[in-house]
């Protein structure tokens, strides 16, 4: 019941310190439950319908956007890089499959960022705003981490590059492209791409704590995460989604029913490859299978 998940939650955000959190559940036995617990910034209560920052669940997203310009024909899976990046290590190997199911080889900006001199870069300035070529053209100067096909490598490099090849097929940004394929045919009220219009009033704000290491810092602090506007930019198509847990709850649902692409196109999306199930519980296109002690998710 809601009261029982209500209980759950609230006892999850205080033990774990947590500022804000909301869940939705959508099952055909409950129907339908959104509950929020916390605040989604000092000063005002967290709802289930307070837009936050969600991150990668933007690829989920990415994949059906470009699984839609497969089945339309616009776009083929075996379509390679070099249609694109002619430039980009691999293009003439690298397929528009590896790039979605994290096969592609390429190096992570993000994750890879460690021994990178791509993070100085952004760190200097946090409020630059960044455009995603000047961040694959910086990619390009790096080591593959493998070749394409060849192995399971999560990289956020990839859906950075399909975000762009979708604008650059249908003509419009990615943003618009999601609003009137997904956003508005679903009716995710709540969902939008961070850096590409102004942000809602109610956005949770996010915070960083103890990131001294992170930013120079000689104390730990604690800093609104809009603070730092630029950053947002830096994860483009790869991770600027803002939406809610209702929305997100709703979109799951859809693409799992087939909802948002033909029988064959959500069997591919929803499959995880067979070299992503050597080193995880499966990585298909844009969604990831987790084992739990409820099974698999």
């Amino acid at each position: 019941s809601s009261v029982e998940l209500q209980t759950v939650v609230d006892t999850w955000q205080r033990k774990h310190e947590v500022l804000g959190i909301s869940v939705s559940l959508a099952s055909p036995l409950e129907g339908r439950i959104d509950v929020a617990s916390g605040h989604a910034n000092l000063e005002q209560p967290l709802t289930p319908n307070t837009p936050m920052y969600v991150g990668s669940i933007v690829k989920s997203f990415v994949a059906v956007a470009t699984l839609q310009l497969g089945d339309e024909g616009t776009l083929q899976l075996n379509d390679t890089l070099d249609r694109w990046y002619p430039d980009f290590p691999n293009a003439a190997q690298i397929t528009i499959a590896h790039l979605l199911s994290m096969t592609s080889g390429s190096y992570d900006y993000i994750r890879n960022a460690a021994d990178n001199a791509f993070l100085p870069l952004v760190l200097a300035d946090v409020s630059r705003q960044w455009q995603a070529d000047e961040i694959i053209n910086t990619v390009a100067e790096f080591e593959p981490v493998a070749a394409p096909g060849t192995s399971y490598n999560y990289s956020n490099t990839n859906y950075l590059m399909l975000g762009e090849i979708i604008a650059e097929i249908t003509g419009q940004p990615l943003a618009e492209v999601l609003r009137t394929r997904v956003f508005t045919v679903l009716g995710l009220e709540d969902s939008y791409l961070a850096g590409t219009q102004p942000h809602r009033d109610d956005v949770a704000h996010g915070y960083l704590r103890g990131s001294a290491f992170l930013f120079g810092q000689a104390e730990p602090m604690l800093a609104s995460a809009s603070d730092y506007a630029g950053l947002e930019t830096v994860f483009g198509s790869a991770g600027n989604l803002v939406s809610t847990s209702h929305d997100l709850a709703t979109w799951l649902m859809a693409v799992t029913r087939g909802d948002v692409l033909s029988p064959a196109m959500t069997y591919v999306m929803l499959a995880p490859t067979d070299i992503s199930l050597h080193t995880n519980a499966g990585y298909g296109y844009g969604l990831e299978w987790v084992d739990t002690s409820y099974g698999q998710a």
